[in-house]
């Protein structure tokens, strides 16, 4: 029996690519397009059986270069720049990235951050699973100082956008950090924010400052830090949410004698920490 098949054929597909320009012996730029993940390993799998939020690292390459520049708050505690946030929604679900640029180096003997990425809508509004299209922006500048000591500002926002984005769709983080050495043996840190958020009426701001003494045998540190219960940052990352106060202090000793190598061992490291938080 003689049947009719089908002759035409449907293809789809998509071109994506990345590049990097020298603008500057010491500063580059990075174009993406339609960025690619698929040779990203996948992340290990956490059981959360606390009330806070878990913190999944980077892996993917383009966030991954000169990530540290970025890098302002407390790592893993109050991060106001958490590359995550883009792409990745908080259930995991990927979002397409459909383009985004990053310039970063140094000129005139500053180092520059600036990121700027705009990503896909998926879903659909009639499923409930719907996420509309965004643009994210992070810009960063920080000077060294001399004596292990720095200086800098740091801005971050997110912007919905398309036609399902509302008008008040926005959030923007502002914030300053330093670090400040003193002799040989004595370093100040600290770093200020706040964020803006539509409808948020509460303390949107946060802070942390912190001494480390430190010398050839011994390390003695002390921090404390505050986070209002409206401290949003959309693009960032906040292991406790809705407000809280943290003071933490620690000592670490090194301990490298005859008397030690004698009894087998090269070296004791005796150390405490302690960390309280409170609402």
């Amino acid at each position: 029996a003689n049947r009719d098949y089908p002759t035409e054929r449907d293809w789809t597909g998509n071109v994506g690519f990345d590049t990097k320009f020298g603008v500057t012996p010491s500063l580059n730029l990075d174009v993406t397009y339609r960025t690619d993940f698929a040779q990203v390993e996948v992340d290990e799998q956490q059981i959360n059986l606390t009330r806070f939020n878990l913190v999944f690292p980077e892996k993917r390459p383009f966030f991954l270069e000169n990530a540290g520049l970025f890098s302002v708050g407390r790592t893993g505690d109050v991060d106001l720049f958490f590359s995550r946030r883009i792409g990745i929604t908080d259930s995991g679900t990927l979002v397409p990235i459909l383009g985004g640029a990053r310039l970063s180096g140094k000129a005139g003997g500053v180092n520059v951050g600036l990121l700027n990425i705009q990503t896909d809508s998926v879903g659909a509004i009639e499923r409930n699973n719907f996420t509309p299209g965004s643009n994210y922006t992070a810009a960063r500048i920080n000077r060294e100082l001399p004596n292990r000591s720095s200086i800098g500002v740091v801005f971050v926002g997110k912007t919905e956008t398309g036609a399902k984005a509302g008008a008040d769709s926005w959030n923007r983080t502002w914030g300053v950090d330093g670090r400040f050495g003193v002799g040989e043996r004595l370093t100040f840190t600290g770093f200020a924010a706040r964020t803006e958020t539509p409808g948020l009426t509460g303390r949107q701001g946060a802070f942390n400052g912190g001494v480390t003494y430190q010398d050839k045998v011994h390390r003695a540190s002390l921090e404390y830090g505050e986070v209002g219960e409206d401290f949003n940052p959309e693009v960032g990352f906040l292991r406790r949410t809705g407000g809280s106060r943290r003071m933490s202090t620690g000592w670490f000793g090194t301990l490298r004698t005859a008397k030690i190598r004698e009894m087998g061992f090269r070296e004791l490291a005796p150390h405490f920490s302690y960390t309280r938080y409170t609402d």
